[in-house]
């Protein structure tokens, strides 16, 4: 909703499919539209290059298959290496997680991927780009 030239036609055809109070559809409209450059001008800010950004990750996963003192089922382990950039700099981050824990992220983001193809989540990106 914050791209600079949303015409009130599509701005009412968002609103209505974000399920927010009809009563507030009027209203909203003349603020987004008093405040639609500092709006912009923030979501810019926001994507700018000062920000901390994925850059690239890497993952290994261990397993103990044989030892003089293993007597315990094996627990697969995943090893992650998240690499996020700053300002043309690199920070890396080593992460450990189970099995159960991976799973229940790539459905999380798995979920985030579908929301995104329904016809409310592509609006909302076409606008907020």
């Amino acid at each position: 909703m914050a791209k600079i030239n949303v015409k009130e036609a599509q701005f009412g055809e968002i609103f209505d499919q974000s399920k927010l109070n009809p009563a507030f559809k009027e209203e909203m409209g003349k603020m987004y539209q008093e405040h639609k450059a500092e709006i912009k001008q923030l979501l810019e800010e926001e994507a700018g290059t000062g920000e901390l950004h994925f850059k690239e990750l890497h993952w290994r996963l261990d397993i103990e298959i044989a030892g003089k003192t293993k007597t315990a089922t094996t627990v697969p382990k995943f090893l992650l290496n998240l690499i996020m950039e700053k300002d043309g700099k690199e920070s890396a981050m080593v992460l450990e997680s189970s099995y159960a824990n991976m799973r229940r992220l790539k459905e999380e983001l798995q979920n985030a991927v579908n929301s995104l193809s329904l016809s409310y989540g592509r609006k909302v990106l076409k606008y907020a780009k």
